[in-house]
Order: structure tokens, then sequence, then C-alpha cells
């Protein structure tokens, strides 16, 4: 009897789950199209870098009609089941119903889950990767076991390896160049924020350090999200619509300096829901500005579209064109390379 008295009362929860559903997935159907599939030139750059800051609005809703569907609605129609009129006489009878609907709830969605298991894998995979996301967040920012959380243990092995590259025989002469992607951007900073304010800055780091980030979530994510944690990294830039090559402020947010690195160059990728611009305002016209695919052998030039900087050249960012999270690494992101080649080159020829 309860089944059935439930079964109309979760009609409006079902349509909220598959309208939030329908939402988050029309939001970010063409970014990860392009995590699967990487377009091969920049024309849609700016057009990718503007639907993935409105994605980001539309699943706020489709996260309030999950919460809606999944919370709300269910408390609403189960009120009057769950305190009836005869507690104590129908407790028995009333609870037995309610077990059973609640078990048919789990296990029809759970028996389709299993066997449609091998079609689910091949349509999810292209997001995984916001999946991976939310893990991460979660296992770095996780305090339990006191003695032995997430964040100390990678940041211990983080150490352990710069104190290695000390003391290597034969030695290192330097490092010149720390490279980091993602979540091993934030680990980075973090750390090297850390070392620098305690004096524990490690002998592989002495000299000139160039840090080169790229799809780095501190101020998309986490910032945003955690502003108590990292207000080092949050800013409040007005508004601008042309670009300049100088836009940067010398004190805007993060300091290259609080990390103890001389230089600061960060890259994205202008559907990148992970992380894009670090200094760049929420609101200008250049954001997902790029330039044209070159060959992987061009100068780079800090005067073509998408390249911004401070006065003294401590932080610069670039966007390098259409794509989304991943695929930094490849032929679709010859600057990149490009960039790299040039830190190296300018710290070992120019530094010595």
């Amino acid at each position: 009897m309860l089944v059935a008295s439930l079964g109309p009362a979760f009609v409006p929860a079902a349509v909220l789950m598959a309208v939030g559903a329908l939402l988050a997935f029309v939001a970010l159907a063409p970014i990860v199209w392009t995590e699967i599939f990487p377009p091969a030139t920049n024309a849609m750059c700016a057009q990718f870098g503007a639907w993935l800051t409105s994605a980001f609005c539309v699943l706020k809703g489709s996260g309030r009609l999950m919460v809606a569907a999944f919370v709300v609605w269910p408390l609403l129609a189960l009120a009057p089941f769950l305190v009836p009129p005869d507690w104590l006489r129908m407790s028995g009878e009333y609870s037995a119903q309610l077990v059973g609907w609640l078990g048919l709830a789990v296990a029809v969605p759970a028996a389709g889950l299993i066997a449609c298991r091998g079609s689910l894998d091949k349509l999810m995979d292209g997001f995984r990767g916001p999946v991976d996301v939310l893990l991460d967040v979660d296992g770095y920012l996780r305090e339990h076991p006191r003695t032995s959380a997430p964040r100390a243990r990678v940041f211990a092995r983080f150490y352990s390896l710069l104190q290695h590259i000390a003391r290597a025989d034969p030695a290192y002469t330097k490092v010149v160049v720390v490279i980091a992607h993602s979540q091993g951007t934030v680990i980075t900073a973090h750390l090297f924020r850390y070392l620098k304010f305690r004096g524990l800055w490690p002998a592989a780091l002495t000299g000139d350090v160039t840090l080169f980030t790229m799809g780095s979530p501190l101020r998309q994510l986490y910032a945003r999200r955690f502003p108590e944690l990292y207000d080092w990294v949050w800013h409040d830039a007005l508004p601008v619509t042309d670009l300049k090559p100088d836009d940067v402020e010398d004190d805007r947010k993060p300091l290259p300096s609080e990390l103890g690195v001389t230089t600061w160059v960060k890259a994205y990728r202008s559907g990148d829901y992970v992380g894009r611009w670090l200094w760049r305002p929420d609101t200008c016209g250049y954001q997902c500005n790029a330039p044209p695919r070159r060959s992987p052998w061009t100068a780079i030039d800090a005067s073509l579209p998408g390249h911004s900087h401070d006065k003294k050249r401590t932080r610069r960012e670039i966007c390098v064109g259409s794509g989304a999270h991943t695929h930094y690494w490849d032929g679709t992101a010859p600057e990149v390379a490009l960039e790299m080649d040039l830190l190296i080159r300018t710290q070992v020829y120019v530094h010595g």
C-alpha cells in the first residue's frame, strides 16, 4: 500500500532529477567533446571559453535541482508516512513497507547500472575527468588520519625528491624550471609557500627558479570555494576590455615571491573546466584570446594575442587555445613546448 501511495508522489522528484541531469549534460557536452577530440585549430577558442563560463552558471541550477530531487522532495513525500496516526500500533506494517520501497528504489537503478555497465563506460569516458577532479580535491583536503593525512604524505614525498636532487652524485647544477599540471600545481604552490614561510627552502631550488603551471585550479576552484584557506590566491581585479602587455598589477595575487620563485608562468586552455586564468580579471575582453597554431619551432612572441604579464615580467599568463583540461603535452598545444623551451634557454644561457 505504501509503495502504491508513494509512487505518484515521487514522480516530481524523478522529473527534477532528469531535468537537472539533462542541464548538466548539455552544459558540459561540448567541453567533454574537446576533452576527447581536442580541436586542431584555435578558431573556436573564444566560443569555447564563453560556453564554459555559461556552463558554470547552468551547473549551479542543475545542482539545486538535484538537491531538490534527492533531499527536499523525498522528505516532503515521506513525511505523512513516517509519522502515521497510530504509530505504535502500525509501526511494524509501515516499517516493513517502507523498507520494501527503499529496497526497490535502490535495486532498480542498481540493476540498470549493472546491465548497461559496458555502454555507460563508453558513454561516460569524457565525464571521468570532472569526477576525478572532485576526488582529488576531497583527498587533498582530508585531514584524517591526523598522523598520516594525504596532504602531509604528498608533501613529504615532494620534499624528499628535492633533497635527493640536491644530494645526487653526480650532482645536478641546479633546478631551473619546475613544471606542474592540474592538482600538481596546487601541491607545488602550497608546498613552496610553506617552505618559504618556514625557512626550509631546499638547496635544490637555490637561485632563479621558474614555476610553469598548466590547468591550475588554484583560483577557479580552491580560492573560490575555500576562500579562508586560499586568500593568498584570490584577487578582485577591475573589469577591463582591452589587452595591454603589462596589464597585471604588481601587487595582484598570487605573488611568485610568496612561493620563493623568481618567475611564475601560467598556461591554460579556454575550455579548461578545472582551471583557467590566475591574474586576469574575471570580466575582461581577452581572457580567451589565443595565438593561431604555429609550427613547434616558431619563436614565441609576447606581443601575440593571449599573452599578458606584469611590468617586471615575474608573472606571465598565456591562453594556449581551444581544448579542455588534458592534452597540454601533445601536438595540439605547441605553445607549451615553445614556452618550456624558452624558459629553459633563458635560465641556462642568461642566468648561467
